[in-house]
């Protein structure tokens, strides 16, 4: 078994055990919304094993089809948002 990076509990052959009842940040993994100059954007994070499997084209696609998912969740929290591109 490995350790997720986020969570910090067990992922299996089958994947995350805590299934669909993970937290947000684990369900959009390796999607992440961090702050750049004030606005919320999605960066896609280098340390997951997905970003060497998958085209950053995929990936791309990926992030703007949750974007407003994304988005939403994040801006209960306030601030302004941006796509990735």
């Amino acid at each position: 078994m490995q350790t997720c990076i986020i969570a910090r509990c067990w992922i299996t052959r089958k994947g995350c055990i805590l299934g669909d009842d993970k937290p947000f940040d684990c369900r959009i993994w390796p999607l992440r919304v961090m702050a750049l100059n004030e606005t919320k954007v999605i960066t896609l994070s280098p340390v997951c094993p997905t970003m060497n499997e998958k085209s950053i084209k995929e990936l791309t696609k990926t992030a703007n089809e949750l974007a407003d998912q994304i988005f939403e969740y994040a801006d209960e929290k306030s601030g302004s948002r941006e796509t990735v591109s």
